[in-house]
């Protein structure tokens, strides 16, 4: 187990495709045009992009391809987040990160180690969405 996993590195065209559907959902979520989610807009785009996101997370974290996040994967998103955020010489506010590692647990709803079903991984998004939230505002 002392082998070093990666997410999978995206490509140009994916990076673009994603980068658009965001600028597509943020302006769907802006209700009211003023270039900030409020506390109502927040709630409603974390539900729109809840599914999106998963499709996201699986697609780069879900390293050994068996269709769900495990402990080990999910901790490389949380790494992924700690590292863009150093990169803009930013500090994750406290508590963010490590409890983004906790909703791991928390969604656990078979207790299997994996977050396979969409249930799961729907409901780790919208936690870790909250978390986003709290933690940003």
């Amino acid at each position: 187990m002392g082998h070093n996993i990666l997410p999978r590195k995206a490509n140009d065209d994916e990076i673009e495709t994603v980068s658009e559907e965001a600028v597509a959902l943020w302006k769907g979520a802006d209700f009211d045009s003023d270039g900030l989610l409020s506390p109502s807009e927040w709630q409603t785009a974390s539900y729109s992009l809840s599914t999106i996101f998963t499709d996201v997370l699986k697609s780069i974290f879900d390293v050994n391809a068996d269709g769900g996040l495990d402990e080990r994967e999910w901790r490389l998103f949380v790494q992924a987040i700690a590292d863009g955020l150093a990169e803009t010489g930013q500090r994750p506010p406290s508590g963010m990160l490590s409890g983004l590692e906790h909703s791991f647990v928390h969604n656990q709803i078979d207790a299997n180690g994996l977050l396979a079903s969409e249930g799961e991984l729907v409901r780790l998004v919208l936690e870790s969405f909250q978390l986003f939230y709290n933690a940003l505002s």
